[in-house]
């Protein structure tokens, strides 16, 4: 008994230190975590969902060698976790939807196995982003999403701003997404 109560208090007291947990909206539940690796494509488009959800993003390297994830809050606060916490963090966090950015060189099939299969898993795995960016729109009803994320990403390619990328051509039609569990 003494044991589990010295626990608790740990935990309380940690919970407090990390500023319940680095994520700005701790008095809010999370009902969503965005989950995308730390490339041009990706990230920005879960920026933009960010803006209209309010709702965390789990970022996971871009560089494979890298075992550091960050999450970073609606605040922009950002919190570095290792990559074996991913799981745990994913459950302390429990929210009730869970989207993932980009297919498995995106977001490696290690990390989707570890989501619970409780919580409800989109995953937008089209090679194209600009669907991907349609299909966000569609599942969320979040008006302009995808024409402000396609629109911005066309002007930083068009401009030079990110190099090694080719401007975009018009989407093909998106198609459906269909939660994985």
């Amino acid at each position: 008994m003494k044991l589990m109560a010295n626990f608790f208090l740990l935990s309380i007291v940690y919970v407090l230190s990390t500023g319940c947990s680095g994520l700005s909206n701790c008095n809010e539940n999370v009902s969503t975590i965005i989950i995308t690796s730390n490339n041009f494509e990706s990230r920005a488009l879960a920026e933009f969902l960010q803006v209209e959800n309010n709702q965390p993003i789990i970022e996971l390297p871009g560089n494979k060698a890298d075992t550091k994830l960050y999450v970073k809050g609606p605040d922009k606060q950002l919190m570095i976790i290792d990559y074996n916490k991913f799981g745990n963090f994913i459950n302390f966090s429990n929210p009730k939807y869970i989207i993932i950015l980009g297919n498995d060189y995106y977001v490696p099939e290690s990390y989707v196995q570890q989501i619970n299969p409780n919580i409800k898993t989109y995953i937008f795995d089209d090679k194209d982003w600009r669907v991907i960016a349609w299909q966000l729109e569609d599942l969320t009803g979040y008006s302009g999403l995808a024409e402000d994320y396609i629109n911005t990403l066309d002007e930083l390619v068009r401009s030079n701003t990110i190099e090694g990328y080719l401007a975009p051509t018009a989407p093909s039609e998106p198609q459906v997404v269909y939660p994985t569990n």
